[in-house]
């Protein structure tokens, strides 16, 4: 890789981490002298596109979801988070667990806890050969309810 692109990735790493944890209300300046960065309108104007910062005044900026959404289930000291429910949707469509495992780099049990919690929710059904996603389905309340063996039922009911 060229030096070029290598002092691109660490300039993106730096502002990414700026606004990860950043948790007070911040400027270009602001962003330019604690990053050490001297692009800070490009990387501002991006971050806004995504929605990772809004702006709350002129030149004033904060971070957006400054808590990250988690559930406890009721299944020990379990947490569903919706970047995770997001994440398994995004391999669908898949037959297999081990293969949703395999594309997401997470283990088979913690894609069938996902998938379980998805399908309790429904926001993850069975078309009669791969697990998909089911559209407009609200993942924020992962977790919240889980159905013991609902993957059965569900490929049960299809057949």
């Amino acid at each position: 890789m060229c030096r070029h692109k290598l002092k691109e990735q660490l300039a993106r790493q730096i502002a990414d981490n700026f606004v990860s944890v950043c948790r007070i209300p911040f400027g270009q300046k602001m962003f330019e002298e604690m990053t050490g960065l001297q692009s800070g309108r490009e990387y501002i104007r991006e971050y806004l596109e995504q929605g990772k910062i809004r702006e709350i005044e002129a030149g004033i900026y904060i971070v957006c979801n400054l808590h990250r959404q988690s559930i406890t289930s009721a299944e020990g000291d379990w947490r569903f988070t919706v970047e995770g429910a997001w994440l398994v949707q995004d391999a669908l469509p898949e037959r297999s667990v081990r293969k949703i495992g395999q594309k997401i780099g997470r283990s088979r049990q913690w894609v069938y806890r996902y998938l379980e919690a998805l399908a309790s929710i429904g926001a993850v059904a069975w078309d009669g050969s791969n697990y998909v996603p089911v559209k407009d389905a609200d993942v924020s309340k992962i977790g919240l309810q889980i159905e013991k063996g609902i993957l059965s039922r569900m490929k049960g009911e299809v057949r």
